[in-house]
């Protein structure tokens, strides 16, 4: 099987290993597709920050080729998305697998996992329908989740210092867009959403201005669901703006802080939980099968898989147009 890894700060490969042997609970997958999630992708590739030769991606599709003795489940042919690393074969837990349905495309698919996260968020923060949610960042993930909270009725504000990615969030039915280099936020918020103020801000962006920002521009008592990770130590600047932020506004607003991952994985349902993994993929896949959630009109780029490092070092010097992409792998 062939893999990508990196294997320093900056240096990728691809490397030919021995397909793992294939245990009674596993499926053997064919990827034909892989989607790419550039701010993760691209922390990993600069950083190697396992020190040692490590797999990339988690966005894969393609066919099952071989079952374990105990799957019933799926079978060989069935078409499915997992969340392996770049590579043109898996054998892969088969409680980590879901179906594709056949009116979803393999492109789309790639994407099915991303939404999760904006829905994941919009729970945590207690969403109730009628609300104004702000999502600050639009990168891929930032995109998925306002079409989540639009889906769910949320009447949302796209935050982005990229007119090109604001323009994409317009496209994508963003209400209304701000650029907080080129206006004033407070005013194009308060104009929006009026006297009863901004309720929910998810922060995508990863960073301490943002999340500075964000504090601010919510209404008293409201959420800001952090969502993004900010992987740098705040330098000077960036600790007296959030402390002026908290103290502007963690009492005197009563504003709350929410940290966010996902919901865990349950593929027996055993533990009682309504929302898991599998099921918050499979509502994505449903919603994308019946026409109400669109996620392929925010691929932008597709490449061979072969061109995967050109995209890093694209990205790596801006990129901005870059923002679903999806690689190819030859059959």
């Amino acid at each position: 099987m062939k893999k990508v890894l990196v294997v320093g700060p900056g240096k990728l490969v691809f490397v030919e290993e021995v397909e793992p042997e294939m245990g009674p609970g596993d499926v053997q997958i064919r990827i034909s597709q892989t989607g790419l999630s550039s701010r993760s992708e691209i922390e990993r590739y600069v950083r190697n920050p396992a020190g040692k030769p490590e797999g990339i991606g988690y966005n894969a599709v393609g066919v099952i080729e071989a079952c374990g003795a105990d799957v019933t489940r799926f079978q060989p042919g069935d078409r499915v998305f997992t969340t392996v690393g770049h590579a043109d074969m898996a054998v892969v837990d088969a409680n980590k697998v879901i179906r594709i349905p056949d009116a979803v495309d393999d492109a789309s698919a790639c994407f099915a996992y991303l939404p999760t996260l904006g829905m994941h968020a919009l729970r945590l923060a207690n969403y109730q329908p009628g609300e104004f949610v702000a999502i600050s960042g639009q990168g891929i993930i930032g995109q998925t989740a306002g079409l989540m909270a639009r889906l769910y009725g949320a009447r949302t504000i796209a935050i982005d210092v990229s007119d090109e990615r604001l323009a994409l969030a317009t496209r994508c039915g963003a209400h209304v867009t701000i650029n907080p280099l080129q206006e004033d936020i407070q005013s194009a918020i308060g104009a929006f959403c009026g006297s009863a103020g901004l309720d929910i801000v998810i922060d995508t962006a990863s960073s301490w201005v943002s999340l500075s920002q964000s504090l601010d521009i919510i209404r008293p008592r409201g959420r800001v669901v952090m969502l993004g990770i900010i992987r740098e130590v705040p330098n000077e600047t960036d600790s007296t703006r959030f402390y002026d932020a908290y103290r502007r506004n963690m009492h005197g607003k009563e504003a709350v802080i929410i940290g966010a991952s996902n919901d865990p994985q349950d593929p027996a349902g055993s533990t009682g939980l309504r929302f898991t993994w599998e099921r918050n993929i499979e509502e994505v896949m449903d919603h994308i099968q019946a026409g109400s959630l669109n996620v392929k009109q925010l691929i932008t780029h597709r490449y061979p898989i072969s061109e995967i490092e050109d995209v890093y070092r694209l990205l790596l010097n801006g990129g901005q147009d870059h923002l679903g992409v999806v690689f190819t792998w030859p059959t």
